[in-house]
């Protein structure tokens, strides 16, 4: 084993951001350098590290803390004799060995073994490729330079069964360890052979850049072979746990805070090449929540690059559970039918590429619109009905956001089978549907109860009247956006719209409680105080819209001033008004006198003519 000696000079040779770079995204703040912990979940980065004294420690939910030697040791799952060799390779230092043979079946030495074995297989492989014209071809024809191909170690299997066994016997590799580190397969008589044969191989690396598993694919298509084909899990490699390219695109994730996840090696290599580096790819499995904790712990938001095909949909609705348990943001890339970023990107079609990262749409608006996009004109009510409760409602009902969700009811009026009647019929509908109020029954006329109270509806019940907060006509986005830029004016730090709402604004109007509820607060405490203070009620905090708008997680709306603050309250007020006015009309018809007086009054008012 090594010495004291040999320890002290690897720590001292050892910068520690640079060890730790890799595995957090890390910020300076005076004189230590702050960011999320990777040894637990978290949202406010608690992990710090002292590059003056050479230690980390986390002032969060784990407490975990150290030297680098224990940094590598813990995030890598390494004993201290694994942990110091590595930082001593990349140290250059030279470590004493004592008791050499009593290693030989730890399994550090296994650990060695395997990599150099993997390490002997990138040779191998790359040199197959510079003595194979069709695979040279091959990778030219999908777009992949000779720099390219050199930086990402490509390479080929050629189609023999031994050469590459024979091969890896001149480097000292057992048959054992080969198939171990994934390289080779046991035939059933017993042998060994290459299972990437005839494909291009593709390097997995881990963070650090260590070769750990290959990737391959058929250049020609054989039957019964699969075109795509991973290494199998080993002691070096979980698929579950790998992301392809992450080593590389680490760096353009955690300064854009945002990574793009595609289906394929070829789509990653092809996206790097163009420029796009803050992409990464699953290895043959579906997403899993330890893919969403790498991702988290350096970006809050993921585009997904996938198929537009059902499979696609429904993976890419699998993702965005898993990323939105860690609370990232997930959205999905428009592109054309049957096109991937690397067939966009290979056609000269690079803008199209980049303005579907741009106009990403969150999953539930982009499945919404495929279903959309199937409406058949010719289809009968029935089928209508059944598609809309089959694959739209529950979305809706899903759909946490109310500003997002009532976006979404009005881009699925058309599919509803009262659009015919009109668009604000089907929304009303569907927004009585959300809610779990009256149901569509196929051959219905209109619905719209509550519309006038006191009226026979459709089925013969008498409505009942309308209360002050309540209303069958869908919320319009005029009057969220309304209440939205008014909050965001009362966030603001110089306050300087807050004389004038202090005046003017009625909270009492806003159509949402909780933004009501937020903006009388506000009026109390405006600014940032304002703002922590209503991050600790439960209601407010609890109200996802409104929590993004406090953490500062929305865009400011541009523009805001007097001229759009006043149109924006008046709308309000008059919203409130329409539901009193409902109130006061339906007791003037029970008979009540003193609300025919107000009622008569409020309309003369609108129309400006004076009460006698």
């Amino acid at each position: 084993m090594a010495t004291r000696d040999d320890v002290d000079t690897v720590r001292s040779r050892t910068d520690i951001l640079q060890v730790v770079a890799p595995y957090v995204a890390l910020k300076r703040s005076g004189r230590v350098w702050k960011g999320l912990c990777p040894f637990h979940n978290e949202k406010t980065p608690s992990f710090q590290v002292n590059p003056d004294l050479g230690r980390w420690h986390c002032f969060g939910q784990c407490g975990e803390g150290g030297d680098v030697f224990k940094f590598i040791q813990k995030v890598d799952n390494l004993t201290f004799p694994e942990a110091l060799e590595r930082l001593a390779i990349k140290a250059g230092v030279t470590l004493t060995r004592e008791n050499l043979a009593s290693r030989s079946n730890t399994p550090v030495g296994e650990r060695d073994r395997l990599y150099a074995a993997l390490n002997a297989a990138v040779t191998y492989y790359q040199s197959s490729l510079k003595s194979s014209p069709p695979a040279q071809l091959y990778l030219t024809n999908r777009g992949i330079s000779a720099e390219t191909i050199e930086q990402y170690q490509l390479g080929f299997a050629g189609g023999e069964w031994d050469t590459l066994p024979r091969y890896l016997d001149q480097f000292g590799v057992t048959r054992e360890d080969a198939v171990r580190a994934g390289i080779l397969a046991v035939s059933e008589r017993g042998g060994h052979y290459d299972k990437l044969r005839g494909r291009v191989v593709f390097p997995i690396v881990d963070v650090q850049g260590r070769t750990v598993a290959f990737g391959g694919r058929l250049i020609h298509a054989e039957p019964d072979r699969p075109k795509y084909l991973n290494s199998a899990e080993t002691p070096l490699f979980s698929k579950s746990k790998t992301l392809y390219g992450l080593s590389r695109a680490r760096k353009a994730i955690a300064d854009g805070g945002e990574a793009i996840i595609v289906e394929g090696y070829l789509d990653v290599i092809a996206c790097h090449q163009a420029g796009f580096m803050n992409v990464v790819a699953t290895l043959g499995t579906s997403l899993t929540e330890e893919h969403a904790l790498i991702i988290g712990k350096l970006a809050r938001r993921v585009l997904l690059a996938f198929d537009s095909d059902a499979a696609g949909v429904k993976a890419a609705q699998r993702a965005q559970a898993i990323f939105e348990a860690q609370e990232i943001e997930v959205r999905i890339l428009d592109m054309p039918k049957s096109e991937d970023p690397d067939s966009l990107i290979n056609s000269g079609r690079i803008d199209v590429f980049r303005k579907s990262i741009s106009g990403a749409l969150p999953v539930n608006e982009s499945r919404l619109r495929q279903i959309v996009d199937t409406i058949d004109p010719a289809m009968s009510e029935g089928e209508r009905v059944t598609l809309f409760q089959r694959e739209i409602l529950p979305i809706l009902k899903a759909t946490k956001s109310v500003t997002e969700r009532q976006r979404y009811i009005r881009l699925c009026a058309r599919a509803h089978p009262l659009y015919a009647t009109g668009a604000a019929m089907a929304e009303e509908q569907i927004q009585q549907e959300v809610e779990g109020r009256k149901p569509w029954i196929p051959g219905q006329k209109q619905y719209s109860p509550g519309r006038i109270a006191g009226k026979v509806g459709w089925n013969g019940e008498v409505r009942k009247p309308i209360g002050p907060r309540e209303t069958a006509i869908p919320v319009i986005k005029s009057l969220h956006t309304a209440e939205e830029t008014i909050i965001q004016a009362l966030l603001d730090p110089g306050l300087e719209h807050y004389a004038m709402l202090s005046t003017e604004l009625d909270p009492d109007t806003f159509v949402r409680p909780n933004y009501g509820k937020l903006a009388r607060l506000l009026l109390t405490t405006p600014g940032l105080e304002g703002a922590k203070l209503a991050l600790e009620d439960p209601e407010i905090a609890g109200d996802r819209d409104l929590e993004e708008i406090l953490l500062g997680h929305r865009d400011p709306i541009p523009g805001v001033n007097e001229d759009v603050l006043r149109p924006d309250i008046q709308r309000l007020i008059r919203y409130a008004e329409d539901q009193t006015l409902e109130k006061l009309r339906e007791l003037s018809r029970e008979g009540n006198a003193q609300a025919m007086g107000l009622y008569t009054k409020i309309m003369r008012e609108r129309k400006g003519a004076k009460t006698p």
